[in-house]
């Protein structure tokens, strides 16, 4: 389970995703990478909907911290689930993460050395 650090951050950010176009209506099931995706990209561009004050787009400091809290959440859900003996559900936004901190572990020249001899 995650530790709480601030209620106030967090039912901001709870509120930012409830009110979130991309998501809005989907049950935690239904939700996927997509969908994450196009939330990252509208609030970079845009402010948060359930936001008390409208402003511009967000940081990709801000947004990465929404999405942190969002992932925290799947994570705890998850682990209920499979405390409850329930078959558990992918977590979308740790599919996105996991593949970009892959590409971003090989460097660019191993990855055009490998290309070169056919290698993935």
């Amino acid at each position: 389970m995650s530790t709480l650090r601030d209620p106030g951050g967090a039912e901001r950010y709870g509120r930012y995703l409830r009110e979130a176009p991309e998501l809005r209506g989907k049950t935690m099931r239904a939700l996927t990478t997509q969908d994450f995706e196009r939330y990252r990209e509208r609030r970079r561009r845009e402010g948060a909907p359930g936001a008390r004050r409208r402003r511009a787009g967000a940081s990709a400091s801000t947004v990465n911290k929404e999405l942190s809290f969002a992932r925290a959440v799947f994570n705890d859900f998850i682990e209920a689930l499979e405390d409850k003996g329930v078959p558990p559900i992918s977590n979308p936004h740790a599919v996105v993460r996991a593949r970009a901190a892959r590409e971003d572990k090989v460097p660019q020249r191993a990855r055009g050395r490998a290309a070169a001899h056919g290698h993935r």
